[in-house]
């Protein structure tokens, strides 16, 4: 009797039993999460709302649990934030999942100082290839504010390379100025230069609050280059139309909040999560968009 076989004797059959269900759990685990990977990309744009005290029921302090369960449940492979400050940023990556890391810098200094408008990605998903910012202004390389914008503004990009296949997808996230029309004008002409730059025929993502609306010259700019927007492209969509609600959980406000696209097929499902019908706290003053596509 080899001596491995003795362990028959030795250990209960309960315990046993245990041991197969374990094991029999991790593996159907496995296979489920290998064809979540294999079922596309689920990609999202948030502007989580900056830690401000004066929010009242609504002040971060009480609603960020709320806003990563509400994240996580879409379980995104790639999210581009907005408004977020260092304490936020340290916050999220204690409750959100281990395996997500993040990218970006404050605006103010190009280290901690000011908001961040950081990308999350799932590192058990993607290898992370190359980084960098620029600031939306007229000199991108050092922080700056921008034409006639009110605040220094930033573009955080990323080059991710999936874990499975090998293919390589470029994302570039930001948050627009809320004043300076030239500004936003601007800084989509110099984000599109960058992406065309560097991305080539690459599938590229651009992410963010634009605090545009759909029909502004800002945005038809994006759709006269080439770039496609998520919500029009989609096959299906659900939720709000708008993404800006002010923590009002009654209606639905501006569509502000973008997912842009290139070198990739039309999204299976495009959603804007909320917000009527909610009660606060409120997980932000936005809300999140997500687009899932075939990668």
């Amino acid at each position: 009797m080899p001596y491995w076989f003795r362990y028959f004797d030795i250990l209960p059959l309960r315990l046993w039993l245990v041991i197969l269900l374990f094991v029999l759990f991790a593996w159907v685990g496995r296979v489920a999460f290998g064809r979540w990977q294999r079922a596309g990309l689920v990609v999202a744009s948030y502007n989580i709302r900056y830690d401000n005290p004066d929010d009242g029921t609504n002040r971060w302090s009480l609603r960020k649990e709320r806003l990563v369960r509400e994240l996580m449940a879409q379980q995104a492979g790639v999210i581009g934030m907005q408004e977020v400050l260092h304490g936020q940023l340290q916050e999220l990556r204690q409750l959100m999942p281990a395996r997500y890391q993040w990218v970006g810098v404050g605006r103010d200094d190009g280290r901690e100082a000011g908001e961040y408008a950081p990308i999350v990605y799932d590192s058990l998903r993607f290898r992370l290839l190359q980084q960098g910012v620029f600031w939306l202004s007229e000199t991108p390389e050092k922080p700056s504010k921008g034409w006639d914008a009110a605040l220094p503004r930033i573009c955080t990009w990323v080059q991710l390379e999936s874990v499975r296949g090998k293919r390589s997808v470029w994302v570039f996230n930001a948050h627009l100025d809320h004043q300076g029309v030239q500004a936003r004008a601007e800084s989509v002409a110099l984000m599109m230069s960058m992406a065309d730059r560097v991305s080539q025929s690459d599938p590229v993502l651009l992410l963010g609050d634009f605090n545009d609306r759909p029909e502004s010259a800002s945005i038809r700019a994006l759709s006269a280059a080439g770039w496609l927007d998520a919500h029009t492209q989609a096959e299906k969509k659900g939720g709000s139309e708008g993404s800006f609600y002010g923590f009002d959980g009654q209606q639905s406000g501006a569509r502000i909040d973008y997912i842009w696209y290139r070198n990739l097929p039309a999204p299976r499902w495009y959603e804007i999560d909320g917000p009527p019908g909610r009660r606060p706290p409120f997980a932000s003053d936005h809300c999140p968009v997500y687009a899932h596509f075939a990668f």
